[in-house]
């Protein structure tokens, strides 16, 4: 019998040969009981149980039992009964048990217990996610960033479907943000959350986004960040988020700016640093934030749309920025190497983004790297086919 195939289950034997078989490992090993234990893994008791035949050998287990005693495993290996699955012994109990109640009180009452176990279990997962909430630390890079991604292009929402609360997380963004998406927002959740999540496009028009459902990801924002449930309304970044320190608070202004911000050029070379909210109390909050940090703005509100614009000009600005918030948006950021190497650059219309990183000498699928710091340069990650074929 072949027994590297298991990772797990249990030794059976004919009723009496698991005993002979420990004494005969204990004589020919020559160790002592303790030691015995020791060299397989397991603690004293436990041997002791296997020795009286009160429970079953483990298979990793039994399989080391062959450096100590080789002789002795060859010749019991071929008195092996079967190999049981490793909660062979509960499994057993609990089939017993249904045909017991189904036998003494009917399928009705076996009915009900399954229905209270269940309800059990729910509270007992509702219990470790509460738990899970709590000890949850915000002041995680990839948590500020993504609090920031929430703020510009992203929301919470819930609604009720089948008796059951569903509550949502979704990110919106444009065509050209496919790369910041696959090699940043997506790998956030992953990493962060252990969330799987995939990247979708509408057909209709140039918009992509992601959505999923999560109750711990979903309150970790909500009660632990005050972010706010359905349409955000006059947002702002919590203010126990704004006495963090410096590097930290540059994560979310760098989430923001990747995704409700832009950078463009007039007559190509003079540049500004826009970011654009519907919120007026957002935009102050992050004037206020640049102001006590040397940049120099203005704020335009649109007649038309309602919107307001918080705009930074001119190279010093640009510059600071980018060396001390920085941005992992490759949209964005080409855009800037663009106009460092040539001394100016086209708008998007004239000059778009996989052309220019082609005049730049950047093949994105060859580029990969880690998260940034606030001020660093931008090193994305591989991107795939699937996306390569999007943009």
């Amino acid at each position: 019998m072949e027994l590297s195939s298991y990772s797990e289950g249990r030794i059976c034997f004919e009723e009496g040969i698991q005993t002979k078989f420990l004494i005969d490992v204990w004589k020919e090993s020559k160790l002592t009981n303790t030691e015995f234990a020791k060299s397989i893994g397991v603690s004293f008791a436990c041997l002791k149980n296997w020795k009286y035949g009160n429970t079953l050998i483990s298979i990793p287990a039994f399989i080391k039992i062959e450096n100590i005693a080789p002789k002795t495993f060859v010749r019991y290996k071929r008195e092996i009964k079967e190999i049981l699955p490793e909660k062979w012994g509960s499994i057993k109990g609990g089939k017993g048990a249904i045909k017991t109640i189904k036998l003494k009180y009917g399928e009705a009452e076996l009915t009900k217990r399954r229905m209270n176990g269940g309800i059990r279990y729910k509270i007992n997962i509702q219990n470790k996610i509460e738990k899970e909430i709590e000890e949850f630390k915000t002041n995680k890079k990839e948590i500020l960033e993504l609090y920031g991604i929430l703020i510009g292009d992203g929301c919470l929402y819930k609604y009720k479907y089948k008796n059951k609360l569903i509550k949502r997380v979704r990110i919106d963004g444009s065509i050209n943000d496919i790369p910041y998406y696959q090699d940043y927002i997506i790998p956030f959740f992953q990493d962060v959350f252990g969330k799987k999540t995939k990247l979708k496009r509408r057909k209709d028009c140039e918009s992509i986004h992601i959505e999923f459902n999560s109750n711990k990801i979903f309150e970790i924002f909500h009660r632990k960040m005050n972010f706010p449930i359905g349409v955000k309304g006059e947002i702002k970044i919590d203010e126990r988020l704004c006495v963090l320190s410096e590097k930290e608070v540059d994560y979310i202004l760098r989430g923001i700016f990747d995704t409700d911000g832009s950078l463009f050029f007039v007559n190509k070379k003079y540049p500004y640093i826009s970011i654009v909210n519907k919120s007026h109390s957002l935009i102050e909050q992050i004037a206020d934030i640049l102001q006590k940090r040397g940049y120099h703005y203005y704020i335009n509100k649109s007649k038309v749309t309602g919107v307001y614009y918080l705009v930074l000009s001119g190279k010093k600005n640009l510059e600071k920025w980018m060396n001390k918030i920085g941005s992992n948006n490759l949209n964005q950021l080409s855009k800037y190497l663009y106009w460092k190497r040539f001394g100016e650059c086209p708008s998007e219309k004239e000059l778009s983004m996989r052309d220019r990183l082609k005049r730049l000498n950047l093949a994105y699928n060859n580029l990969n790297g880690p998260l940034t710091q606030p001020g660093q340069m931008w090193a994305p990650r591989a991107l795939t086919d699937q996306s390569a074929s999007l943009i």
